[in-house]
């Protein structure tokens, strides 16, 4: 998955739009699986998650930069084997982060944090060979 942001100002920096950046987590959970003995199976997860920062636009920074940075991650869902080997599923992930800001507004540098609460849904179909 991947989002873009657009990041503005806030106190001293208030109403500036500072920079644009692409940004995508790569998570890595362990689940626990409840056996109900029936086609519907309910699963929680938890782990980390590293999120990247891609294509960083300059605004009203120059050399702006948000550096990766790494998140915890909790998860929730469900598997429902639909027939024999097909399934589908449906998951929450949710996974807080804090990333530092750099760049130069003028001849000044700059540093920020960018405090972001992002929820991510699933949905899914597998096959199992």
């Amino acid at each position: 998955m991947r989002a873009s942001a657009d990041l503005q100002g806030e106190e001293s920096l208030s109403g500036l739009f500072l920079g644009q950046t692409d940004y995508g987590p790569v998570i890595l959970s362990l689940q626990y699986h409840v056996l109900t003995g029936s086609n519907f199976s309910p699963y929680f997860g938890a782990g980390v998650g590293r999120i990247l920062f891609l294509d960083e636009k300059d605004r009203a920074l120059t050399d702006f930069d948000v550096e990766d940075t790494w998140a915890p991650a909790v998860q929730a869902g469900f598997r429902w084997r639909i027939h024999n080997n097909w399934s589908a599923n449906f998951d929450v992930r949710y996974a807080p982060f804090k990333a530092d800001i750099t760049g130069n507004l003028g001849p000044a540098p700059v540093q920020a944090e960018v405090e972001v609460d992002p929820t991510i849904v699933s949905i899914g179909i597998a096959y199992r060979f």
